[in-house]
């Protein structure tokens, strides 16, 4: 994680250095003041160039798919106890200690 902080501060300042020094006479700054009584000429209109621009309206989109039908439910789930074995009960073994 510090490498990435390093690297991007890194980055960060050569951005920062590389950016050109404005040049501070005015011949090259927005400052220039323009002749007196100069009228700027009017934009050229707009409508003549948009209009070279075909429109596209793209096709009505396809009917949604018939949703699936829902699943199955899910079976009940086992008892927790299992049932007894049918027959008769086994002895319960047992361990026999010898003295």
């Amino acid at each position: 994680m510090i490498f990435y902080k390093v690297l991007f501060a890194l980055l960060a300042s050569s951005v920062i250095l590389a950016a050109p020094i404005p040049n501070e006479d005015p011949s090259f700054t927005l400052e220039k003041r323009a002749k007196p009584g100069a009228v700027d000429p009017p934009p050229p209109p707009l409508m003549p160039i948009i209009n070279q621009f075909p429109v596209i309206i793209p096709a009505a989109p396809p009917p949604a798919p018939v949703p699936a039908p829902a699943p199955a439910p899910a079976p009940a789930p086992l008892p927790a106890v299992p049932a007894p074995l049918p027959g008769p009960p086994r002895p319960i073994p047992t361990r026999r200690h010898t003295t």
